[in-house]
């Protein structure tokens, strides 16, 4: 994480926390075996790595093995365990990748 950068946001689940930045980046650590981190090479993370969002986050959330941000845009995205639709994107399907969480009626 930049040193520049301050936390605005902590977040913790079962066994990862993720954090939001003052510049809107979001930082994940700990356990990853679902993809919570929003990595697909590693199981743990003691230090927080960046995950790759597709724009600014303005909030971050986690469940016990998934997490969640909301961009500037409006736009939610999820990652991790999906076994039950969690990460609301109309599939069942892990993700260590943010997905778009699908609203009906939004195009």
């Amino acid at each position: 994480m930049p040193l520049e950068a301050e936390i605005s946001q902590v977040d913790l689940g079962e066994y990862h926390g993720c954090a939001l930045t003052d510049e809107g980046n979001v930082y994940c650590w700990g356990n990853n075996n679902w993809g919570q981190v929003a990595d697909s090479t590693e199981l743990m993370f003691p230090i927080p790595i960046q995950v790759a969002l597709p724009g600014v986050a303005v909030a971050v959330d986690v469940g016990d093995f998934h997490s969640c941000a909301i961009l500037v845009d409006g736009t939610a995205m999820c990652w991790g365990i999906n076994s039950q639709g969690q990460l609301g994107n109309g599939d069942f399907i892990d993700s260590s990748t943010p997905v778009k969480v699908l609203i009906p009626g939004e195009g």
